[in-house]
């Protein structure tokens, strides 16, 4: 259940605005557990709400 701690963090990252953080602890969290959806759909929303949004590039496919 390690996935679950990169989750909360990530969200406790995304309160704080802390966007760019909060993407890497949802990467982290999918390199332990790449089929969790919560984590993917935090990674999602972390890089919707990032500043750096229009630099993010799509550089992996998931397979489910």
């Amino acid at each position: 259940m390690l996935f679950q701690a990169y989750y909360r963090q990530g969200v406790a990252l995304q309160c704080l605005g802390r966007h760019a953080e909060a993407l890497s602890a949802f990467a982290c969290g999918l390199a332990h557990d790449p089929k969790s959806q919560q984590l993917l759909s935090g990674m999602v929303e972390a890089a919707m709400k990032s500043p750096l949004r229009g630099e993010l590039r799509y550089t992996r496919r998931f397979d489910f």
